[in-house]
C-alpha cells in the first residue's frame, strides 16, 4: 500500500498538550486523516512499542518527539526506542523549542529524521511528514523491483 497523508499513523511525544492540540488541527487540516496517537511523557515510549507489539497493533509510520521534557527527555527516550528490537529504524522527527547544537548533535547521534524548532502554524512539521512519506513510498517501491 502506498503512503500518503490520508494513512500516516504518526505518534507524538510531548509534555505540553496545547502542542499537541496545534499539531493535531495542522494535520487535520492539511489533509492527515489519522488522529495522532499521543503520549504525555518520554518514559513510556518503550511501554507503548511492546504493546503495540505485543498486541498486534499498528504500529505508527513515524514519531514526533519533544527533546525537552521532565523526567525522561526526549534524547533518553529516543535511547530507549532504539533498544526496542522491533523498531530501531523508525523514523524520528525531534521537536524543540529552541536550538541547541549539543542537543542536535546528542540525538543525531541515535538515528533521527530530522530536528525541528517547534512552529505555531507547523508548516515544517508537515513538510518534513511529506518528506517521510516519500522517502517511505520511494524505498518500498524499490524493494518491490528487486
Amino acid at each position: 500500500m502506498k503512503l500518503a497523508r490520508k494513512n500516516l499513523r504518526i505518534i507524538l511525544v510531548d509534555d505540553d498538550e496545547n502542542d499537541y492540540e496545534l499539531l493535531q488541527a495542522a494535520l487535520s487540516k492539511a489533509g492527515f486523516a489519522h488522529p495522532i496517537a499521543y503520549l504525555r511523557a518520554g518514559g513510556i515510549v518503550q511501554e507503548y512499542f511492546k504493546y503495540t507489539k505485543a498486541t498486534g497493533s499498528l504500529a505508527p509510520h513515524i514519531m514526533l518527539l519533544d527533546i525537552n521534557m521532565p523526567l525522561i527527555d526526549g534524547a533518553h527516550a529516543l535511547k530507549l526506542l532504539r533498544k526496542t528490537s522491533s523498531f530501531p529504524k523508525l523514523p524520528v522527527i525531534i521537536l524543540s523549542g529552541g536550538d541547541d547544537p549539543a542537543a542536535r548533535r546528542k540525538v543525531a547521534r541515535q538515528g533521527i529524521f530530522r530536528f525541528l524548532k517547534k512552529e505555531i502554524d507547523n508548516t515544517n512539521v508537515i513538510s518534513a511528514l511529506d518528506d517521510v512519506i516519500a522517502f517511505y513510498n520511494h524505498h518500498k517501491a524499490g524493494s518491490s523491483e528487486t
